[in-house]
């Protein structure tokens, strides 16, 4: 595609039908995932990051896009975003258990697939309708919000409730 019809319009397609994708991919990786906080880190918050992260990628790849060397950098660029995103999960792990468990292979495969998929979309220009976005998006909210409620709890272990602070000691045997 020549580099004067990306315009930010299209940059913005490009990176929410990748967030799309990466969305669905890390919304069904982390269905089997222990998440540190069920509230705040569910399948609905990992729609929302794809597709922000995809709309961030795609305005990326309209500044880097010109020839194959745009490409490499833009692919170093996800490799860098990435590891900020580590950096920022170790150092959370120290406040807020199994952070890295959680998040890392998520942000692997969300930044992986929009670091391959943006350049790969933007050489399909079928793809590239405001109607193929609206749809992608669609799709991947409608999962999200489906499943961001699936396998919320407090823990991952049946216990028994604390015992009472009005529990009568002459009942005890």
């Amino acid at each position: 595609m020549a580099e004067h019809t990306y315009n930010s319009g299209l940059a913005l397609r490009l990176g929410l039908v990748a967030g799309s994708v990466s969305g669905v991919a890390g919304a069904l990786v982390s269905l089997p995932l222990e998440s540190p906080h069920d509230g705040l880190l569910n399948t609905g918050s990992v729609v929302f990051a794809a597709l922000a992260t995809g709309a961030v990628a795609g305005l990326g790849w309209k500044r880097l896009a010109p020839g194959q060397s745009g490409t490499v950098r833009f692919m170093l660029l996800g490799l860098v975003a990435f590891g900020i995103v580590a950096g920022m999960v170790f150092a959370a792990e120290t406040s807020i258990d199994r952070a890295i468990s959680f998040i890392l292979p998520l942000a692997g495969i969300i930044i992986g697939i929009q670091a391959v998929g943006i350049p790969l979309l933007a050489r399909a220009e079928r793809l590239h309708s405001w109607w193929v976005t609206g749809i992608a998006v669609v799709i991947v909210v409608t999962l999200g919000a489906v499943l961001a409620g699936n396998r919320d709890q407090e823990s991952g272990r049946l216990e028994i409730p604390p015992r009472s602070a009005n529990w009568d000691s002459s009942l005890q045997t």
